[in-house]
């Protein structure tokens, strides 16, 4: 039984922290390797201790990626709260979540590093790529920040739920686009992109 099933208390101070050392090697180890070379034996190796703690903690592969994959998404959501942080309007607001955005996701840091390689490499099967829900659910959020831009007349009349679709799909594209291109500058794509939309709102 792994840590996440063991409803009846809480984690210990050292557990946690255990936790915490296999999933930035588990990070690391899908930056550098991969998300299919990411075994339990090479993590381990990173983190200098045996598979079998490994296990211990999390009782799966796909276990241990879904936490993982959790683990990125909640960085990386912390990272688009603080920019947006005190941003006064929705125009700044629709620039500065795509600019970030395409700035992290294609960035050589070791978090967005494994974030892209696990949507790019994992299945639906292991239960890391992104859902029909999450991408829904993704679109919502923008469909819902530019129907309220409209509403305050900062965005021009348009139906926003294909904006919001359109929004999504060129930050899924971006990394993959600055990855084949890598003498484009990452700032100015970032700063184009947004100007685009922001434009077109």
């Amino acid at each position: 039984m792994s840590r996440d099933d063991d409803a009846d208390r809480e984690l210990t101070f050292i557990e946690r922290a255990r936790r915490g050392q296999i999933v930035d090697a588990a990070i690391a180890v899908i930056a550098e390797e991969g998300f299919r070379r990411a075994t339990f034996a090479r993590i381990a190796a990173r983190a200098d201790i045996s598979a079998g703690l490994i296990s211990y903690h999390f009782g799966s592969k796909d276990e241990l990626f879904r936490h993982v994959l959790s683990v990125l998404e909640q960085r990386f959501d912390a990272e688009v709260e603080e920019a947006l942080d005190g941003v006064e309007s929705y125009v700044d607001a629709l620039r500065l979540l795509i600019e970030v955005q395409v700035r992290y996701t294609s960035s050589d840091r070791v978090e967005a590093l494994a974030l892209g390689r696990i949507h790019g490499e994992g299945s639906d099967a292991d239960g890391v790529r992104p859902t029909a829900a999450d991408r829904t659910s993704w679109v919502d959020e923008i469909e819902s920040m530019l129907s309220d831009g409209q509403k305050e007349g900062e965005f021009v009349e348009f139906d926003p739920r294909p904006m919001a679709a359109t929004i999504i799909a060129a930050l899924m594209a971006a990394p993959g686009e600055l990855r084949r291109n890598p003498d484009r500058d990452r700032d100015a794509y970032a700063r184009e992109l947004a100007d685009l939309f922001v434009i077109a709102a």
